[in-house]
């Protein structure tokens, strides 16, 4: 999300998903923008951070409010706002926002966000406080249990792999919360773009190649999208009977020859 004009291509390739989870990430699609401009340009440029959390927050009331049932269909999100040269990036999830930068020892990735998930201790511990556990699937031994997951105390659902989500009203009765990290960055002549994807992308990527794939089909920005995308979606055909959401978006911040 930007207030300038950004020359950004976005694909998504989706797969054996309910249409109700289609529903919640549409919704939150649509009505950030709205609600982030709707805050006034005085309001955003006074305080960037506090204007999209509170942005976040607009869109998590108004889809309590829809005809969406959320008790077990959520959406993570991860975003971005651009303000001369400083980049806001905003994550809810597990989702992710890399940024490739030229250096020189060649092409370097840099983080812009941070997953989160029980893995991470903090928000273990307030999945724990607030009633909730946390613990793998209960497989037979030898199968892979897979990654962490949030449950209610007595029942086994939602085995939610992250601790922060939009929708998913039962995982917030266990400490699940929709509040975003948002991050600033300042971007200098070195950067070339930036990457923002759902896990899907990143479950069998590093970062690193993530760029690579991207860097490789410059400054074809659609192909190199699709590229990313269709890589992603052979690892996960490689290793799993099933795949996840995958969904990218590459901002170019400066022409890469």
């Amino acid at each position: 999300m930007d207030m300038e004009s950004l020359d950004t291509v976005s694909f998504s390739s989706e797969f054996s998903v309910e249409l109700i989870l289609l529903d919640v990430s549409a919704f939150v699609k649509e009505k950030l923008p709205v609600f982030f401009e709707e805050l006034g340009s005085a309001r955003i440029e006074k305080d960037p951070v506090q204007a999209l959390k509170d942005a976040v927050e607009m869109v998590t009331s108004k889809l309590a409010r829809s005809k969406i049932n959320t008790t077990f269909s959520g959406t993570t999100l991860v975003f971005g706002f651009r303000m001369g040269d400083v980049l806001y990036v905003g994550n809810v999830g597990d989702s992710r926002c890399v940024l490739a930068s030229d250096s020189a020892s060649g092409l370097v990735t840099k983080a812009l966000s941070w997953d989160q998930k029980p893995e991470v201790e903090e928000e273990r511990s307030r999945i724990i406080a607030r009633g909730g556990r946390v613990h793998t699937l209960q497989v037979p031994p030898g199968e892979d249990p897979g990654p962490l997951r949030v449950w209610l105390k007595d029942v086994d659902v939602p085995g939610l792999a992250m601790t922060r989500s939009i929708g998913d009203s039962v995982s917030h009765s266990v400490g699940v919360i929709s509040q975003p990290d948002i991050q600033r960055f300042e971007l200098t002549s070195d950067d070339l773009f930036v990457v923002w994807a759902s896990d899907g992308v990143w479950e069998f990527m590093e970062n690193q190649e993530v760029v690579e794939v991207v860097r490789k089909l410059l400054p074809n920005i659609e192909k190199a999208t699709t590229s990313l995308v269709l890589e992603a979606e052979s690892r996960w055909k490689k290793f799993e009977s099933v795949v996840d959401d995958i969904t990218a978006v590459i901002l170019f911040l400066k022409n890469v020859s």
